[in-house]
């Protein structure tokens, strides 16, 4: 199996890739310039030049491949509604268009929980059958962008265009997890880490290894049918789980700093507000997007994944963790 995949220099590319070359499949990335392909290369993965704003550099990585992995996305937290706009939707739009001009037919797309928006955090668990979310943040452009590129994803698979199945994976940790685990990290050897609330909350945590080898179970028990399956966690872990990691990892003196959910939510929005009447140019630190992430009780039923795709999760939250520590050690000379 020939596979092209977008977004293959961020964390969950990165474990895809992995994956599919251990089960022997070839892969096909596609790398901007800027991006930092020595892992992939050191895989033995093929790059392919271009960006998700470029179809005919997606068509041109398309030749001769059985299956398109669509991964690459803006990170939620914090944007202007451009960024994902054009990135999130018209870059899955593109996407789909290049597989119609090179007869490539199966997507496994990846979205986000995020496409829930907040309801996973009112008491009932969510799953795939309660369909899109009805309350969502102001500003959350990121959660937004996911649905409309699903409904496309979902159109194209519809109107017999292509065979699609659809992840929305939880918060995503693992080794070369530098945009949250890596970043939190730094910030505890800094002593500037932040817990929201007292941490007892359960976070919807998932090992990037895990939602890798469910892209993989997709694509080797492919279906006429168009699915959507939440793989949103591995299992209960809590807010204080995951900073108990970081702890052990970065070998900090002190744990991170606790502060109430309703301080850190209105300081959340100020920064918001701010970075929206400078045009952006402001960054937000902490958003009321990452408030909830971490400092909120998230339920899901995921039933349907691991009935469906047998096999996910297979790596649990003490196998993860000690993974991800020993990966952040390897990456930061001098850490005890």
């Amino acid at each position: 199996m020939r596979i092209y995949l977008t977004g293959g220099s961020g964390l969950l590319g990165s474990h895809f890739a992995e994956t599919a070359i251990a089960q022997g499949a070839k892969v096909v990335a596609l790398v901007r310039p800027a991006s930092n392909a020595a892992y992939l290369d050191s895989l033995g993965v093929t790059l392919s030049t271009g960006n998700l704003l470029d179809g005919a550099s997606l068509a041109a990585g398309m030749q001769g491949c059985d299956a398109v992995v669509h991964a690459a996305s803006p990170v939620g937290g914090w944007g202007t509604p451009a960024l994902y706009d054009r990135n999130t939707i018209d870059g899955t739009r593109n996407v789909i268009a290049a597989m119609q001009a090179t007869g490539v037919r199966t997507l496994v797309y990846i979205s986000t929980m995020s496409v829930h928006g907040l309801d996973p955090i009112q008491g009932k668990p969510v799953s795939e059958a309660d369909g899109f979310g009805s309350r969502f943040l102001p500003y959350d452009h990121y959660g937004r962008a996911k649905v409309e590129a699903e409904k496309s994803v979902a159109q194209a698979h519809t109107a017999g265009k292509i065979q699609a199945t659809t992840l929305r994976p939880g918060w995503m940790y693992g080794p070369r997890d530098q945009n949250s685990y890596g970043k939190l990290a730094d910030m505890m050897r800094w002593g500037l880490g932040i817990k929201v609330g007292k941490g007892e909350n359960q976070i919807a945590l998932v090992y990037a290894g895990n939602v890798a080898r469910a892209i993989w179970a997709a694509l080797v028990k492919p279906s006429p049918d168009y699915r959507v399956y939440l793989c949103a966690n591995d299992g209960k872990v809590t807010q204080s789980d995951y900073f108990a990691s970081i702890a052990r990892a970065t070998g900090a003196a002190h744990g991170p700093i606790s502060l109430p959910k309703g301080l850190l939510l209105p300081l959340g929005a100020a920064q918001e507000l701010l970075s929206i009447a400078f045009g952006y140019r402001i960054p937000v630190l902490l958003s009321r997007y990452v408030v909830h992430l971490l400092g909120s009780d998230w339920r899901f039923d995921q039933s349907h994944i691991e009935s469906d795709l047998a096999g996910f999760p297979r790596v649990n939250y003490e196998q993860g963790f000690a993974a991800t520590e020993e990966w952040y050690h390897a990456s930061r000379p001098g850490i005890r």
